[in-house]
C-alpha cells in the first residue's frame, strides 16, 4: 500500500491480497479472506484494528496513530461489521466478538462503558448469523430470525425511545449495552449511521431510528423508535451515513435520503424527506 498522505487518492490504490468480504468504518478498513483471516488498517485510536498491530516504531509519537499496513487479526472468522470506531465480527460456529471504542456499550455486556481502547476481541453472548453495526451502536441477526441491538439509542436506533433525552434534551439517555430483542423475524438487517433497516423473508423492508434526511423512508422526518414498512419488496438493502440502496426483485435500484452530494444518483442533489418519503428509482447508468 502507498504511504499515508493528507490528501485522498482518486485513482485506484491496489490493496494486496485476495478477499471474499470488505468493511469500513470512519478512517479504518477491514478485509476478510475466503480462508476466514481477517485484516485491518487505517485509524487505531479506539484499539479498532485489533490485538494484530505491529508494535510501534520507536521514534513513533503517538501508539494509535494511522497505519497503512495490514494488520492480521488472529482468529478465525466468517462475517465482519464496522462501526464508526468499532468492529463487529463472526466466528465460523457464530460466536460473536466485538472491540474497539465502547463510549455507548456498542462492544456488548462484557466491556466496561468508556472512552479507553479496547483492542481485545469481547465476547457477546449468543449465536449469530449476521452482524451491522452504526455510530456506537450494534445489531446481530440470530440464524432463527431474531434481531438484537445494543449501545446508543439517542435517536431509538434500538427500536426504543429515547426518554430521557428527549424529556430533558440535556443529556444522552444511558448507554444499553445489554442486547435487547427486537420483535419480528428477521432475513437481514444493515445499519446507518443512526438508523436500522432489516429486511423479512417476504422481501417487506422496515426502518426506525434518525430520520434527519429522510432515511426511513417517511414523513415527517422526525426521528422513530418504532419499526415501521417501507412501500415496495425488495430483496437486497445497504444504509450508509443518512441515505439508503434497496434491490427490487425485478433488478431496479431504489435509492432515498440524504442526496447533498448526489449519492442518490438521480441527477440531482435534493433530499427525499418530508414531501417525497418514499423510494425514487434511480437512473440506470
Amino acid at each position: 500500500m502507498s504511504p499515508i498522505s493528507q490528501r485522498g487518492h482518486p485513482r485506484l490504490v491496489l490493496v494486496p491480497g485476495h478477499y471474499a468480504q470488505l468493511a469500513a468504518g470512519y478512517q479504518f478498513s477491514l478485509a476478510l479472506t475466503a480462508g476466514g483471516q481477517l485484516y485491518a488498517w487505517g485509524e487505531d485510536r479506539s484499539g479498532q484494528l485489533g490485538p494484530g498491530r505491529q508494535p510501534t516504531r520507536p521514534l513513533e509519537p503517538d501508539p494509535h496513530s494511522p497505519d497503512a499496513t495490514l494488520v492480521r487479526v488472529p482468529g478465525q472468522w466468517a462475517q465482519v461489521a464496522a462501526g464508526s470506531s468499532h468492529v463487529l465480527a463472526l466466528t465460523p460456529d457464530g460466536h460473536l466478538f466485538a472491540w474497539g471504542s465502547n463510549l455507548r456499550g456498542e462492544l456488548g455486556p462484557n466491556a466496561p462503558v468508556d472512552d479507553a481502547p479496547h483492542p481485545r476481541p469481547v465476547p457477546v453472548p449468543g449465536r449469530y448469523r449476521q452482524v451491522a453495526a452504526g455510530i456506537n451502536f450494534s445489531l446481530a441477526l440470530t440464524p432463527e430470525g431474531q434481531l438484537y441491538a445494543w449501545g446508543d439509542n439517542l435517536y431509538g436506533q434500538l427500536a426504543t425511545p429515547a426518554n430521557s433525552w428527549q424529556a430533558t434534551h440535556q443529556q444522552k439517555p444511558p448507554a444499553m449495552p445489554t442486547p435487547r430483542l427486537i420483535p419480528g423475524r428477521w432475513a437481514s438487517v444493515a445499519a446507518g449511521a443512526a438508523f436500522v433497516l432489516a429486511l423479512r423473508a417476504d422481501g417487506q423492508l422496515w426502518a426506525w431510528g434518525g430520520n434527519a434526511k429522510g432515511q426511513l423512508g417517511r414523513s415527517p422526518n422526525a426521528d422513530s423508535p418504532v419499526p415501521a414498512p417501507l412501500p415496495g419488496r425488495y430483496v437486497r438493502m445497504s444504509a450508509s451515513g443518512e441515505n439508503c440502496l434497496a434491490l427490487g426483485p425485478d433488478g431496479q435500484l431504489y435509492a432515498w435520503g440524504d442526496n447533498g452530494t448526489g449519492q442518490l444518483g438521480n441527477g440531482t442533489k435534493q433530499s427525499y424527506f418530508n414531501d417525497e418519503p418514499h423510494p425514487v428509482p434511480t437512473a440506470t447508468p
